[in-house]
């Protein structure tokens, strides 16, 4: 679901930068601003959203799986029963 995110920010960022740099009013400040968006950053953020959801969904998903699902299963029907006599 992250990379499906970081895929959809992307697209709005490519659509919306030249429309966002637009409404800035003009000054006399020796302010410019580019409504282009740069795709370097653009794919490193993407690129940094994808190894962020691998990172946080593969890590737990790999400590689950060493678990014995019997032993777990044990534990948590005697926690259970613990529970039920107090």
């Amino acid at each position: 679901m992250a990379p499906a995110a970081g895929a959809l920010s992307t697209m709005l960022t490519v659509w919306t930068a030249e429309t966002l740099a637009s409404l800035v009013p003009p000054t006399s400040l020796p302010l410019t601003l580019n409504g282009r968006a740069d795709r370097s950053k653009i794919a490193a953020a993407f690129l940094i959203s994808l190894l962020t959801s691998l990172i946080f969904g593969i890590l737990p998903a790999l400590r689950t799986s060493r678990l014995a699902p019997v032993e777990v299963l044990k534990e948590a029907v005697v926690n259970q029963a613990f529970a039920d006599r107090t």
